[in-house]
């Protein structure tokens, strides 16, 4: 049955006619190498303003609707808004609502809000559409419906359908359409419904959006966002599950980022939109609910670093997304044991390397579940690696 779920009929050829000629005017002759991949970064200089956009139409826009009453309101509204948006919403979201520098007698810098990566992921999106009239979100669903897993939900009730624009179920139509849109100067974010099925837009992804800054001379740049969920442990099946970082790691041109938390998530995602280059952003299906305290005013991190959750003096864990939770659950378990080390003739031992099993995901749940990386297996390889008697 699971091998039925992407059998929609796609969209017509008048209708991926009708949005590729969107992006015609951009498609002239086309498409610089470097590859960002990151656990959590902490918190550093912001990722610069954006670049000038080169004549982003301006009907795209479309008027400015009425702000409505939101618990995933952005901090960053006008003060007019504010106030409208102070009436409308109920004493529990009012959090978000701020007028002035202090409140009182606190600095509004120094207030935290309590938010789930979902949220965070909003958050970023509202306020970047916000702050820049060239960022626009492109993908299925992710206008009314507000995205298959709520990232987008509501933003087109202030920004309109053009900035939120709902697309067939093409994945080759609407990217290319991002592309083109990038490359005509807005900043779009493309929502994959999932980002397994990239796989269907490679041509669009590789040869396009991560080439054409380098073969036009540099004459066109591509701030583009492709970002949307994935990985295993929902009984989504082989094809559903699949992660898709290992195929993008040799292409040219991309930056990949992946969030594993609200406050990296929401800092992450606004430098990406700022990013001139193209940003493939990863979100784990199983995330998505983790929640926890961030800064009310908006911040951005670095692309370029890696956070440093805990430090240790014996072994180092690298890891990304999901993987930071597995990680933390080991460590627990690892300060609880007393390991004897005698390891001396290996300081520069190669490192030991975990991944999930090479097969397709099972559809299965205790089939799932034995595929995946478990804080045991951490576990196991650190004693391994530390244990005296290894050999």
């Amino acid at each position: 049955m699971n091998l039925l779920r992407r059998s929609r009929a796609p969209c017509s050829p008048a209708a991926a006619a009708a949005f590729l000629f969107a992006a015609a005017a951009a498609v002239l002759p086309a498409a610089a190498f470097r590859v960002s991949r990151q656990l959590a970064p902490p918190g550093g200089p912001p990722g610069g303003p954006p670049g000038a956009p080169l004549g982003a139409p301006p009907t795209l826009m479309g008027p400015p609707q009425s702000p409505k009453a939101s618990q995933f309101a952005s901090p960053l509204l006008k003060s007019k808004a504010r106030q409208i948006l102070k009436a409308q919403q109920p004493a529990a979201s009012q959090e978000a609502v701020v007028d002035g520098e202090w409140v009182n007698g606190k600095s509004v810098k120094e207030w935290k809000v309590k938010r789930s990566i979902y949220q965070a992921l909003h958050m970023a999106m509202a306020e970047e559409l916000e702050r820049d009239p060239t960022v626009c979100i492109i993908g299925e669903d992710v206008g009314h419906y507000g995205g298959s897993y709520k990232a987008t939900r509501e933003l087109h009730l202030r920004h309109g359908n053009f900035r939120c624009l709902d697309t067939p179920i093409c994945e080759n139509t609407f990217l290319g359409l991002g592309v083109g849109a990038a490359m005509a100067g807005l900043r779009p974010v493309v929502e994959g419904m999932n980002l397994a099925f990239l796989l269907l837009a490679f041509n669009q992804l590789c040869n396009n959006a991560g080439m054409v800054r380098a073969t036009s001379g540099g004459q066109f740049r591509v701030p583009l966002v492709v970002r949307g969920p994935g990985g295993v442990g929902r009984q989504l099946g082989p094809e559903h599950s699949q992660r898709v970082e290992a195929y993008l790691m040799a292409v040219p041109g991309l930056k990949l980022v992946a969030c594993s938390t609200p406050y990296n998530a929401r800092g992450l995602l606004k430098t990406a939109i700022r990013e001139d280059n193209p940003v493939v952003f990863f979100e784990h299906v199983l995330n998505y609910s983790n929640s926890d305290f961030i800064p009310l005013m908006p911040y951005t991190l670095s692309l370029d670093k890696a956070e440093q959750v805990a430090a240790g003096e014996d072994l180092t864990l690298l890891c990304y997304g999901r993987l930071r939770q597995v990680a933390a659950a080991a460590t627990q378990q690892l300060q609880q044991l007393s390991v004897v080390e005698n390891c001396y003739e290996d300081l520069l031992m190669p490192p030991v390397r975990l991944s999930t099993k090479d097969i397709p995901t099972p559809y299965s749940k205790e089939l799932e579940e034995a595929t995946i990386i478990t804080p045991a297996d951490v576990v196991n390889a650190a004693l391994w690696m530390l244990s005296a008697n290894r050999k």
